[in-house]
């Protein structure tokens, strides 16, 4: 986590940017190995449907993850400001 809170919105675009790419190409080039193992075997699509739908799932439980995280850390820095005046 980047320790200026303030980072400028391009940064915070950048790292959205990344996830998405990292969520499709990810989930596709999985999902592209299953193809080839299915075409190679000769089964259904059973292996492009399993490496895609587990790839996916991770990839999200993944950013789930990060985000609750980066919120929590947010929380935290905030406490001190929430606890209202020094008597």
């Amino acid at each position: 986590m980047n320790p200026n809170p303030f980072r400028d919105q391009g940064a915070q675009q950048g790292d959205g940017l990344v996830m998405a790419f990292e969520l499709v190409l990810t989930t596709t080039i999985f999902a592209g190995l299953g193809f080839w193992l299915d075409r190679t075997i000769g089964t259904l699509p059973l292996f492009t449907i399993v490496f895609g739908v587990f790839t996916l799932a991770y990839e999200v439980w993944k950013i789930v993850g990060t985000y609750d995280a980066e919120m929590a850390a947010h929380s935290e820095a905030r406490r001190p400001l929430r606890q209202g005046p020094i008597r």
